[in-house]
């Protein structure tokens, strides 16, 4: 029904900001026939996460190359816009670079912002 690999729950252990949701359109028409609260509404994953409805949920856990719980490429705020414009243009990435590329230049630029 629903399939993830983001939520700090579990074995997820991809980077913030490479998280992925796939539900299916059989839960999608289920969860809008069922009442729910304003926030499952909002956040309808949620909703399968916290139990208000039941569904067959499976975590994916990460190859090792791309195993990375320790990175946060997420913009929640504009000093993350910053951060990231940096990291690409420190590695010169563009849409068309791979997650093992774009780990690789965050190794690249925390070795040189922590060294």
């Amino acid at each position: 029904d629903y399939t993830f690999n983001h939520r700090p729950r579990g074995s997820c252990n991809y980077a913030d900001g490479f998280g992925v949701e796939v539900i299916s359109r059989g839960m999608l028409e289920r969860l809008n026939s069922t009442p729910l609260s304003l926030s499952h509404r909002e956040h309808v994953t949620l909703a399968l996460v916290e139990g208000a409805v039941s569904a067959t949920i499976h975590e994916c856990l990460a190859p090792p190359e791309l195993a990375r719980p320790d990175l946060r490429f997420d913009v929640d705020l504009p000093g993350d816009l910053a951060r990231l414009e940096q990291l690409v243009m420190s590695g010169n990435l563009t849409p068309e670079s791979s997650a093992v590329e774009v780990l690789a230049v965050a190794d690249r630029v925390n070795a040189v912002k922590f060294s």
